[in-house]
């Protein structure tokens, strides 16, 4: 085990210390900052209540979900086969480090350090609408379990994904397919284009928001699929590709 949190240890460095993390983290709070400001007269604190204060959270969190996860599925998808290209497998040949034990320990750094980033956005941004707006400290409570809940499950399936796919295909490929299925199968209405988005393999986060946050829409008194479902079913498949992708490479490595 002390191997497997080693690698966790050192991808998560490795990720976290990526200056595109800071830029992006920085342009998200910027636009928090702008729009907040800019519609402050619009809002009134003394109209707001419990319910209220969980759907300003809860859309402030599915609006990091509608372009952070598009990031994260690029600027991850070189991480697991930049171990090909500097020869970083080999090394791990000559080690008690498996297949498996490797990606799962990249997995879980890399997820980690993106989590770390939206949970740092969650957070700025629930300060933010205390100081701003006057609400209540409990809004930056709400802010971070709104993250938690419909933007980090996200993270897990798509960067599940990104580390697996660029093994099979060109990096750059895979770059302009996953951006484009992202919002096709997350946001397309399939009333117009057949999409998934209505389905429980949507990983907007749209559901837990619906359920958890935003009781009052009109998706939310529709029988939208189970929340926690939804959220077990994205995470799993992240998990999924991960564990396949190992046995995968267990059997190169057996007919190499």
């Amino acid at each position: 085990m002390k191997e497997f949190f080693g690698v966790i240890k050192y991808e998560y460095k490795m990720s976290i210390k990526r200056k595109g993390l800071l830029i992006i983290s920085l342009l998200f709070i910027g636009f928090y900052i702008y729009s907040m400001t800019s519609s402050y007269e619009l809002i009134k604190p003394e109209d707001m209540n419990t319910q209220s204060y969980l759907m300003t959270a809860g859309n402030s969190a599915f609006f990091v979900n509608l372009f952070f996860p598009v990031f994260v599925g690029i600027s991850a998808a070189d991480r697991a086969i930049r171990d090909n290209k500097i020869g970083v497998k080999e090394i791990f040949r000559s080690t008690r480090i498996s297949n498996q034990m490797h990606l799962f320990g990249k997995y879980i750094g890399v997820t980690l350090s993106y989590v770390t980033i939206e949970l740092i956005i969650g957070s700025v941004v629930g300060i933010l609408f205390v100081l701003v707006f006057h609400y209540p400290l409990v809004l930056i409570l709400y802010s971070i379990i709104a993250i938690l809940v419909i933007a980090v499950p996200a993270l897990f399936f798509v960067i599940g994904f990104s580390l697996v796919c660029p093994y099979f295909m060109p990096l750059r490929i895979y770059q302009i397919l996953f951006t484009g299925y992202w919002y096709w199968g997350n946001y397309i209405n399939p009333d117009f284009i057949p999409s998934i988005s209505r389905t429980i393999l949507n990983a907007s986060g749209m559901y837990p928001m619906y359920r958890y946050f935003d009781t009052e829409s009109i998706l939310a008194s529709s029988n939208p699929p189970n929340a926690i479902l939804n959220i077990i079913v994205i995470v799993g498949l992240g998990v999924l590709a991960i564990f396949a992708m190992s046995q995968y490479q267990n059997r190169v490595d057996q007919k190499a």
